[in-house]
């Protein structure tokens, strides 16, 4: 964990590790100079709870170079991440273990999640595509992973050379894709952790910036999936999905998306289920997205693709079941 005067919140988070049901970790909190409280509630807890350990920087380093930090201390073979104003289901870490143990292979885990505002009420769902064909097929598009809810390998990491500290902000991004690229990854659909919007969120400059470098990672990803770069109107049109689609755009979208999943299977044939798998998860987003008609289609969509998964969804979204 990283954190920059983590408040009130930042109780809580910590609450939601030491209540793990699996209990085999050391928890190491990189403190980037806070000017809060956070300190001493760390120090508080490293003393109730020896596993918890706290390093502190006297002067703010970013949270790129925090995250790197933290990464070097580590000394389990698997990290697992969470933010400090996010919450982790108590049988997060129990699930993505087993699951590691299950899938030997598999370099980096995450999960979907709940989306929760400042009050810790649920407000949203997080879908994240589940297997590796999905993810590839996803990358070029958004990033296909909570970076709260992940767990990867320590060797695998540093091998790799960790965060990239170009990014201030979707270093996440840039470094699963680098960790994609060379090793099978994946996530665990069941919602296993809840992330924080509210007055902690980035500011309007600092998503952009966000946006920005996400633009950046998802090229790259593009080159890998499509062997080109994408088009003016196919990058547009990807930029405008990870910001959320308007409403006369859906159409635009849809016929692009179409034509690179074609390019993809031909490509990827061994992934070649990866952009159908994703359809349905896609169409809710962009129902999101949208209002009024598109909105519509957008459910009509993903209900004829996936009906089960849309009425799991619809469930969840709306009657909290």
């Amino acid at each position: 964990m990283a954190v920059r005067n983590g408040g009130p919140d930042l109780e809580l988070s910590l609450r939601s590790m030491a209540a793990q049901s699996f209990r085999d970790w050391e928890m190491i909190v990189v403190d980037d100079a806070s000017q809060d409280e956070t300190k001493p509630m760390v120090n508080d807890w490293s003393r109730r709870d020896r596993r918890i350990r706290l390093l502190s920087n006297p002067q703010a380093t970013g949270q790129t170079a925090c995250l790197n930090q933290g990464l070097k201390e580590c000394r389990a073979a698997w990290i697992a991440r969470q933010d400090a104003d996010d919450l982790s289901h108590p049988s997060r870490l129990e699930a993505q273990i087993q699951f590691l143990r299950d899938h030997p292979a598999t370099v980096l885990l995450g999960t979907a999640g709940y989306l929760i505002d400042a009050d810790g009420q649920k407000v949203g769902l997080l879908d994240v595509p589940a297997d590796r064909a999905a993810i590839v097929w996803s990358f070029p598009f958004l990033n296909p992973f909570l970076h709260t809810s992940v767990i990867f390998h320590r060797d695998t990491a540093l091998e790799l050379g960790g965060y990239d500290e170009k990014f201030r902000i979707a270093q996440d991004y840039d470094f699963w894709l680098r960790m994609a690229q060379a090793h099978p990854v994946a996530n665990i659909p069941s919602r296993l952790v809840s992330y924080r919007c509210g007055e902690g969120s980035l500011s309007r400059a600092s998503r952009e910036e966000a946006f920005r470098e996400a633009d950046t990672v998802a090229g790259r990803a593009a080159l890998a999936a499509f062997a080109r770069e994408m088009t003016s109107e196919e990058q547009a049109l990807a930029a405008e999905f990870r910001r959320g689609l308007i409403s006369r755009r859906v159409s635009d979208f849809n016929r692009v998306s179409r034509r690179l999943a074609e390019e993809f299977i031909r490509r990827h044939p061994q992934f070649s289920h990866g952009p159908s798998s994703a359809r349905a998860m896609w169409a809710l987003r962009i129902a999101g997205s949208c209002g009024g008609v598109a909105a519509v289609a957008g459910l009509t969509r993903a209900a004829a693709i996936d009906p089960a998964y849309t009425f799991r969804w619809l469930r969840e979204r709306f009657f909290n079941a």
